[in-house]
This record gives structure tokens, C-alpha cells and sequence, in this order.
């Protein structure tokens, strides 16, 4: 004979299982671009603290001439910048 009761209790394991499987396919889903946001989050920020200052310490006059050029570096990118719009006046 058969039993009604057994076939659907079957039914119900079975879409039990289903739907654990679908929440745990979800959560890992959400949780591992989590994990990959935190990760490069740290190396960011470790590249961040190693490139905070010169390897090899400079000389008071290279410092003087390396700050120099950078000025110079950043004043002749500004010109370039205007340059186009106010005509290429000196």
C-alpha cells in the first residue's frame, strides 16, 4: 500500500534542500566580491603608505631641485592648458 503522507513528506525534503541550497549559492555569491573589495581596499592602502616617500633620501639641493622642477612640471601644464583658449600669447 501506499502511503500519501510518505510521498509528501518527500516532497517537502526535497524543496526544503532546494531552497537551502539556493540561499547558500546566494550568500556565497554576495559574500566573495565583499571579500575582493576588502582586499584590494588593504593593498591600496599599504601602496599607499610604501609610496609616501623617497627610497633613497635626497640631498638638500637635490630636494631643492627636485621641488623645483615639479613647480616648473605643474606651471608649464597649466599654460599648456590655457594656452588654446587665450591664444598663444607669451
Amino acid at each position: 500500500m501506499k502511503n500519501g503522507l510518505s510521498s509528501g513528506f518527500r516532497g517537502e525534503t526535497l524543496r526544503n534542500a532546494m531552497m537551502l541550497l539556493i540561499a547558500l549559492t546566494l550568500l556565497l555569491t554576495s559574500v566573495s566580491p565583499v571579500a575582493a573589495q576588502q582586499k584590494d581596499k588593504k593593498k591600496k592602502k599599504d601602496a599607499a603608505a610604501d609610496s609616501g616617500g623617497p627610497i633613497i633620501p635626497l640631498t638638500d639641493e637635490q630636494q631643492i631641485d627636485y621641488m623645483i622642477s615639479e613647480m616648473l612640471g605643474a606651471w608649464q601644464a597649466v599654460r599648456r592648458h590655457r594656452a588654446p583658449s587665450q591664444g598663444l600669447r607669451g
